[in-house]
């Protein structure tokens, strides 16, 4: 393998890693920005410090492109360009002919490379990976996030509707038409209630990120392209072999990113929508409380049939069926919302016990070898 260097001309990059590490700041400031969440009183608890671990997870690889292809790679590479400078040819090729390790250079990296058009110049970004961080949007302002009004109305313990249910279902428990008296926001509101907004915002940071990396990645397989045509020997393919592996790491990232973005966000759109569907019930369950009273209360006046100590007629008796019917369908929803999240929280547990050793790669400092 034959050596040469153009010192003037690797000048140019590392400026490269300086933007590389300026980009993975960036991203742990947008990362943090916008994955912290408030949780709530209902199953989102349930993800409360699962949730944490997994974004450290995350964090930790950012931080560890900041460090290590950023930071550590630049350094590296302009130790090895003052080492050049200040040795002749003759001595700087000795010195890499003495390298025992051989590198390989994968070069169907490249391949997309080749076939592109309008390239930027030899150690220019392709990628501006900090214009990828997309703005998340406040999910709480957005209409198709919103919960039913009739929801939140049931959280005051003084709020009208919820004594309704509340007496409505406790005279049906007595009739022994339902098992108890139900709470409508112990049972129902309270359960859903949470920052599913923030849940479904974190999934489009998740989005952003693997784009990002992928930006990352880009610029620095055109760096190691560019940088090929300046510099060959041991050391050189030393420095491509590195530049390459961690860009398809960096691509690699981008997989378990996306698809943890899908689980929360089918995770709270599904938990908005149960809400919608909820609130409505809980509107139909308000309406059927109060005319079970009225009946059971008129019956009551007029009625000589007596069940469990209290007079009641027909016509009250189908309200009360009537009414726990809606609420059984309002509990068979809150199921529903137990299951899904129970699933979420596996997943993202998971995600942040296992991913540092089965999804998410570990990025590697510049390689041995490089002189100085």
């Amino acid at each position: 393998m034959g050596f040469d260097v153009d010192v003037a001309a690797l000048r140019g990059l590392p400026p490269l890693f300086d933007r590389l590490g300026e980009d993975a700041r960036s991203g742990l400031t947008y990362f943090d920005a916008n994955t912290a969440l408030e949780y709530g009183p209902g199953f989102i608890n349930r993800i409360n410090g699962k949730h944490e671990q997994a974004m450290l997870v995350i964090r930790d690889l950012v931080e560890d492109i900041a460090k290590y292809t950023a930071a550590d790679t630049g350094a590296a590479l302009r130790r090895s360009l003052d080492y050049y400078e200040r040795t002749d040819a003759a001595a700087a090729e000795k010195l890499d002919q003495a390298f025992q390790r051989t590198w390989m250079v994968d070069r169907s990296e490249f391949a997309g490379l080749y076939r592109e058009t309008g390239l930027p110049a030899p150690f220019a970004d392709r990628a501006d990976p900090q214009q990828l961080l997309r703005a998340v949007p406040d999910y709480n302002k957005d209409e198709a996030f919103q919960f039913e009004p009739q929801m939140w109305d049931l959280a005051s313990p003084t709020s009208l509707t919820r004594d309704a249910i509340w007496g409505a279902t406790w005279l049906a428990a007595k009739l022994g038409i339902c098992e108890r008296a139900y709470d409508p926001y112990e049972s129902l509101v309270k359960p859903v209630a949470g920052d599913w907004a923030g849940v479904r915002g974190c999934a489009d940071v998740f989005d952003s990120l693997a784009t990002a990396l992928a930006g990352m990645a880009d610029n620095l397989r055109w760096g190691a392209l560019g940088s090929e045509q300046h510099w060959q020997g041991k050391a050189a393919t030393a420095f491509h072999s590195h530049l390459l592996d961690s860009a398809r790491k960096l691509d690699t990232a981008g997989g378990p990113l996306l698809a943890l973005g899908v689980e929360y966000r089918r995770t709270a759109e599904a938990m908005f929508e149960i809400g919608k569907v909820l609130g409505s019930l809980l509107s139909d369950l308000t309406d059927a409380a109060m005319i079970f009273t009225v009946a059971a209360s008129s019956a009551a006046a007029t009625s000589p049939t007596v069940i469990g100590g209290i007079a009641i007629g027909a016509a009250a008796l189908y309200e009360g069926y009537k009414m726990w019917d809606i609420l059984k369908e309002a509990l068979d929803l809150v199921g529903r919302a137990d299951s899904l999240t129970s699933a979420f929280t596996a997943t993202v547990g998971n995600f942040g016990m296992a991913a540092t050793v089965q999804e998410l790669p570990v990025l590697a400092p510049a390689p041995n070898g490089l002189p100085r």
